[in-house]
């Protein structure tokens, strides 16, 4: 699923998304655009794939069909529901540096 940097369009733009799991369609050709300055809520029962969509706009999950567009310029940050902390990862004054996860 194309995600693209285009100058002349909403900030953000997203045309005919779909995505299901197994048999399960979540999203269904959605599509919107946010301005500027403009305020949206994504609202809904529990599991109708609000998370799911924040995710395809992060980049973090991949639609099965649709196009998210960028604003040229426009960045996009994405904090999780629920924390998330890796095993791996150390904190704190002592550590084991073979604990630490590398990331690129």
């Amino acid at each position: 699923m194309p995600h693209k940097n285009r100058s002349a369009l909403n900030y953000l733009s997203i045309e005919e998304l779909h995505k299901s799991f197994d048999e399960r369609l979540l999203l269904n050709g959605v599509s919107f655009g946010i301005n500027q300055g403009q305020k949206i809520a994504l609202v809904g029962v529990n599991g109708c794939g609000k998370s799911t969509l924040m995710k395809i706009i992060a980049g973090r999950e991949e639609a099965d069909k649709g196009v998210v567009a960028f604003r040229e310029g426009v960045k996009v940050a994405f904090v999780a529901q629920s924390p998330v902390l890796r095993k791996e990862i150390a904190f704190g004054r002592r550590f084991l540096m073979r604990r630490i996860l590398r990331c690129h």
